[in-house]
């Protein structure tokens, strides 16, 4: 997934949106602060393990992490 353009065209053909404006919009400083954001808060949460899951809803407090897998 490291190269764009190959990315880009496969999810422009399987959304059935244009390529170009795909790539625009992924390469917005708008999307890159929302994946930096969210790639901070995830190493906030100190996961080692994977999978992991987050519940984290205004009716359910505290928050629940759940991570690992058990065979």
């Amino acid at each position: 997934m490291s190269d764009w353009e190959i990315a880009a065209e496969i999810a422009a053909a399987a959304a059935s949106v244009d390529k170009k404006k795909l790539l625009e919009r992924a390469r917005s400083l708008e999307i890159e602060s929302a994946f930096r954001a969210s790639t901070a808060e995830f190493h906030a949460l100190q996961i080692t393990q994977r999978p992991a899951f987050l519940i984290d809803t205004e009716i359910w407090r505290p928050r629940s992490v759940f991570r690992g897998c058990k065979t």
